[in-house]
């Protein structure tokens, strides 16, 4: 090993009893681990005979070697010093009894003296070692464990010549290079840590001017698995030590999250296994029918009861549902129409008996579109209703027939209603009524003849035919009666009309609500579930996002689920046939994006000035494109639903929405990606050319807006 001395060592002479000893004539600084050789000589040499050669440490009497009767008595000497002081047996015939210490240590500080004991006289002299140069780092031998959540102590400890204060330290994660804290100018930098570890990192202030670097880490997450490693630099050596933080266990947060992921994946099976083996007890019976009367004539709002119902306590009512005017009123045997429909409102008064509770609207107006109800009350109870909606075409009022749904239990009968408003002739006259393409009836030059399937099951009233009533009578229903029938009526081998009959599966109730907290349920769940996982790995954006995600998501099933939205309301389930996955998109990209701004904005002193512009500029259309179609939302079901501004703006939200997919993508990769000019223009220009040559929008330009 190379010896390494710091100081140059003259040699004194030190009497003793006669013989003159020399050492070193200033005390001695070495490096740690290096060698030093202790000086001691005498100017004449001695016999070898009789000699011995003592070198001790006088504050403590160990003794460090023995040099007597001609040899080194290595077993007499201390342990420590033991294949480290070495003694130059060679040189005694030339007076030199000097030591050399190898792989110097802090502990071999201090003083040594060497002894010389003659055949005559002896002598002595004293070395020093005063400084022995080090730095040296510690930490845990052993990995460390931790629950998440929890606080640990990574440790780091520092023995050195030099004091604490002229240090230089810094803790990093190895693994993935990640400054963790600086210690600089005898200060903690906060400052200087990664974003991971702000506010989460310190040292033991008290601790620092006895060497301590150990190094706190608050509310241990998933992530911070890894290796650590405290460097030290002082006085132009450097020193470091690796702690190993691993086995992280679960916090009361992380189980939570375990817990509440396992319920919403149980019950979302179980939603599947409900759907797929659905639990029936009848159908949900919807009928409509569409037809087309000019202005100034007259139309009849047919509605029939197959089975009719007793004349005493029976009230009748037609209701614009729309301006909710009363527009006739049948009780205790009269009718009463409105002032509005004086003379223009007749009632069926003496078909009453045999069901028919129609009413015919004489001298059509415009002013006569809007919504219609007929609700039938007996003995003060609602039995059953339907809905008429008279909408404006040109010279022409459109004249839609939607009753409210009936509950037809399995092994019960039902009438599928089919109803003219304007007498047709027997003659001629061919009724059809298929189940989607199945023929299930037909009536024709008089006769009827039902489908093999529906024989004795499949009743039509031709007894009625002549009041415009061509309906069918479905009897023992069964499960796989389940579907749409049509009802189309030619005359002279030409289609007069037609109407649709849905025969929808009903759940038992006890199903339906279990079906209805299923959708809701697994999703809240996971909107839980995040919240806890925010709380315990500290991440904003993903939390928020994930949470909005989750929290939306019922919106889309409930537009999925045909069976259960046919439950709601009639207003209910049209928003959510035009409205619900829309409003989850737009709103959810309002909420991703503006955790992405907020990611990206911390970054933003990395962009180029051009891209920061750009960044700006394309999360605010993405705003605007988003929030142009929740106004338009809005706008529509709250507020005033026709008009030129109102079209403008459906117009406007349309295009945006269909645009926005590609601007995300522009935005994402502006933001997160490699950026250059000439990008934009590349994915913006089939953007602007998708906009002049799309169809949908100049048909809406042309004619919705001309």
């Amino acid at each position: 090993m190379e010896l390494l001395m710091i100081l140059l060592v003259t040699v004194i002479p030190v009497i003793s009893d006669g013989l003159s000893v020399r050492g070193p004539s200033a005390p001695l600084v070495a490096p740690l681990g290096s060698s030093v050789v202790l000086l001691c000589s005498v100017d004449e040499p001695l016999p070898v005979e009789g000699l011995e050669v003592e070198w001790r440490r006088p504050d403590s009497e160990t003794l460090v070697h023995l040099y007597q009767d001609g040899a080194s008595q290595t077993e007499a000497q201390q342990q420590d010093y033991q294949d480290r002081a070495h003694f130059f047996t060679e040189e005694i015939q030339h007076g030199n009894f000097s030591l050399r210490l190898d792989d110097l240590r802090a502990e071999d500080e201090g003083q040594y003296t060497c002894t010389v004991h003659g055949q005559q006289d002896s002598g002595e002299t004293v070395v020093e070692i005063k400084d022995v140069v080090r730095l040296l780092v510690s930490g845990s031998d052993e990995s460390i464990s931790a629950s998440v959540g929890e606080d640990v102590t990574l440790s780091c400890s520092v023995d050195s010549h030099i004091t604490p204060e002229h240090f230089d330290v810094t803790w990093k994660k190895t693994d993935e290079n990640i400054q963790v804290l600086l210690f600089q100018d005898n200060k903690t930098l906060p400052d200087s840590s990664d974003e991971r570890y702000r506010d989460r990192v310190e040292l033991f202030t008290a601790e620092i001017p006895k060497g301590n670097f150990s190094l706190r880490l608050k509310s241990v997450r998933t992530e911070d698995k890894g290796v650590y490693m405290c460097e030290v630099f002082a006085g132009g050596l450097s020193a470091n030590t690796t702690v190993e933080l691993e086995r992280l266990g679960f916090s009361v947060s992380h189980i939570m999250v375990l817990i509440l992921c396992v319920s919403a994946s149980g019950s979302a099976l179980l939603l599947c296994c409900l759907i797929y083996c659905r639990n029936q007890n009848g159908f949900t019976v919807t009928y409509s029918q569409n037809t087309r009367v000019r202005l100034g004539s007259s139309v009849v709002l047919k509605f029939y009861r197959v089975k009719p119902l007793q004349t005493e306590d029976l009230k009748v009512e037609w209701r614009r549902k729309d301006t909710k005017t009363l527009v006739h009123l049948y009780q205790d045997g009269e009718s009463q129409a409105q002032q509005d429909y004086q003379d223009r409102a007749h009632f069926f008064t003496d078909q009453i008996q045999q069901g028919n509770f129609s009413l015919r609207l004489d001298k059509l107006k415009k002013d006569d579109a809007g919504e219609y109800t007929c609700r039938v009350h007996s003995k003060q109870r609602s039995v059953f209703s339907t809905q008429f909606t008279l909408e404006k075409d040109f010279l022409y009022l459109n004249v839609k027939v939607s009753s409210a749904p009936l509950v037809a239990p399995l092994g019960s009968s039902v009438v599928l209603p089919c109803f003219c408003a304007k007498s047709l002739l027997s003659n001629d006259l061919k009724v059809e009524w298929r189940r989607k393409e199945t023929l299930v009836h037909l009536y024709q030059d008089g006769e009827s003849q039902a489908q093999q399937d529906y024989q004795d099951r499949a009743h039509f009233f031709t007894d009625q035919i002549q009041q415009g009533n061509f309906s069918l009578r479905l009897d023992d229903l069964r499960a796989e009666d389940e579907g749409q029938y049509t009802c189309t009526v030619y005359n002279k081998q030409r289609s007069v009309f037609s109407a649709q009959t849905s025969l929808e599966p009903r759940l038992l109730d006890s199903v339906l609500r279990l079906h209805l907290f299923l959708v809701v349920c697994p999703n809240m769940i996971m909107f839980f579930a995040f919240v806890f996982w925010g709380v315990s790995e500290g991440s904003v954006s993903e939390t928020v996002c994930c949470c909005a995600l989750y929290f939306l998501r019922p919106l889309l099933l409930l537009w999925a689920a045909l069976y259960i939205k046919n439950r709601f309301s009639v207003q209910i389930k049209t928003w959510i046939q035009k409205y619900s996955y829309v409003a989850e998109y737009a709103v959810f990209s309002v909420v991703i994006y503006s955790a992405l701004f907020a990611s990206a904005w911390e970054r933003f002193l990395n962009y180029a000035v051009f891209n920061k512009v750009m960044i700006i500029v394309l999360f605010a259309i993405v705003f605007v494109c988003c929030l142009c179609k929740i106004t338009y939302i809005l706008v529509t079901e709250v507020g005033k639903k026709s008009g030129r501004i109102v079209k403008i703006f459906d117009l406007v939200a349309d295009m945006t929405f269909q645009i926005l997919p590609t601007l995300q993508f522009i935005l994402l990769f502006y933001t997160f990606g490699a950026a250059r000019g000439g990008m934009i223009m590349i994915v913006v220009l089939p953007v602007v050319l998708m906009m002049m040559t799309n169809d949908r929008w100049l048909y809406k330009c042309r004619y919705g807006l001309g």
